[in-house]
């Protein structure tokens, strides 16, 4: 019996770098920048710090770098550590309603690519592979459905794209690929938890998992083929409830462009997914109308009922990492510093310091009325000390497919949290070569300079 999932895998396994449209390849290398952004900005995070240690103690076969580290481990314990410092850095880039996450997946593309000695464009046809994987079984019931019953969609689907992903650098056949997918079908993370390190260890599950199913298939291992399809009671049994599976979406239109990757939303900023229209909203206001702190009186945010539990809940974070969840500490950093930057959640002095805290007393958050549930919607609202209001309404940020930005844009994105890391000559290699990766023959520098580990090309 032929299933949706080997329809994928057979397209998994036919995907060449050359048929990808140009457009494509641009806009996954510069999400491929952005993940290494992610990562060595990521890895001076507390739980990185963690892991680091964990990571050096456990040992293990030295096939890939750990992001910061200076050492080397198997792919599978890489990959979990440099996705949970891409993570923690909340620099990830969404699809949104589906939820599908670059740094979900991405960080362990790197590691696997790294051991394989993969060429550059081999790892674009990995990315592109791997976000139009996960975000096909994702669409296919909506992933902010997940949400409402506190699983995080990422974490259910994103072992899905790892494995296809990580089959198509392993070079399996199409028999074996599926095989992979099937099997990461079983070891979604499902709870979904935010403001603490689960949050960011989700990921590292994700990509780990995703890459030991495809080790296990191309060894052999089978999956009960077609399980992932069965819906009600399947891989969608979580959201039944809705009945708003469409299985069709899975294998529709397969291996036409455009391809879901370029659905990917850029965020600019270190902080929740959900926060971003607000800020570029206050942004924007403050910046037309030449506002500055000591002129404001108010600043009134309206989001979806989603928009509120991602970010409306945390008015008085007790550690950075609930800081980047608070939409009341976000916005009256824009109010008082002109936006959020790489020092926002370096000291944790901001917490408590007098001045941010008078500024987070003008924050004010709510639901709005008439916003669907999974909305990133914001309408924000300043009202001045001379009485006068400003209001302005997003419905994605800027950076989203409806604000798109460009390579370059998203270059200076990243560029001051790799100068947070590394050296600026540094900094121009990674960009150099991750924005150039089709010219690459490996990606082995890329891996040295990020995990500190001079060994050197491979010849």
């Amino acid at each position: 019996m032929a299933h949706r999932t080997n329809a994928i895998a057979k397209w998994v396994a036919s995907v060449n770098y050359s048929d990808l449209p140009d457009e494509t390849s641009e806009y996954a290398k510069a999400l491929l920048l952005k993940t290494a952004t992610g990562m060595i900005a990521g890895s001076r995070e507390p739980i990185s710090k963690i892991l680091t240690t964990y990571f050096a103690q456990q040992g293990g076969v030295p096939d890939a770098g750990v992001v910061g580290g200076g050492y080397r481990t198997t792919v599978e314990n890489a990959a979990y550590a440099n996705a949970t410092f891409a993570h923690g850095s909340e620099l990830e880039d969404n699809e949104l309603p589906s939820i599908t996450s670059a740094y979900w997946m991405f960080p362990g593309l790197y590691p696997l690519a790294q051991k394989q000695v993969s060429t550059g464009k081999e790892l674009i046809e990995a990315a592109v592979v791997s976000w139009e994987v996960a975000s096909r079984y994702c669409r296919a019931a909506p992933g902010w459905m997940y949400m409402q019953v506190h699983i995080c969609p990422p974490t259910w689907f994103g072992p899905l794209g790892v494995a296809a992903a990580a089959a198509k650098l392993l070079k399996l056949e199409a028999s074996r690929i599926e095989h992979a997918i099937t099997i990461a079908g079983s070891w979604g993370c499902g709870l979904g938890q935010a403001g603490c390190d689960t949050h960011f260890l989700e990921s590292g599950h994700t990509v780990k998992m995703g890459i030991q199913s495809a080790f296990l298939a191309g060894a052999g291992a089978t999956g009960e083929l077609g399980v992932l399809e069965i819906g009600a009671s399947g891989l969608y049994s979580p959201v039944a409830q809705f009945g708003k599976t469409d299985l069709d979406i899975i294998d529709k239109d397969l291996g036409k462009a455009p391809y879901l990757i370029h659905q990917a939303c850029i965020k600019k900023y270190s902080a929740c997914t959900f926060s971003h229209t607000s800020i570029d909203a206050l942004g924007l206001i403050m910046k037309e109308n030449n506002l500055k702190y000591g002129d404001i009186e108010q600043v009134e945010t309206a989001v979806s009922p989603l928009g509120n539990q991602a970010v409306g809940t945390h008015p008085n974070p007790h550690d950075l990492q609930e800081a980047r969840f608070s939409l009341e500490f976000l916005l009256s950093e824009v109010i008082l510093k002109g936006g959020i930057s790489t020092d926002t959640f370096s000291d944790t002095s901001v917490l408590t310091d007098p001045e941010r805290l008078a500024a987070r007393a003008r924050i004010k958050t709510r639901i709005h009325p008439e916003f669907p549930y999974q909305v990133p919607s914001a309408i924000v609202t300043v009202t001045t000390k001379s009485n006068k209001q400003f209001s302005k309404r997003l419905d994605n940020w800027l950076g989203s497919p409806e604000h798109p930005i460009s390579t370059e844009e998203i270059r200076q994105v990243c560029r001051p949290y790799l100068e947070m890391m590394l050296h600026k000559s540094d900094c121009d290699r990674i960009e150099d070569l991750v924005l150039n990766l089709d010219k690459q023959p490996d990606i082995l520098e890329v891996m040295d300079i990020l995990t500190y580990g001079r060994v050197g090309r491979r010849n």
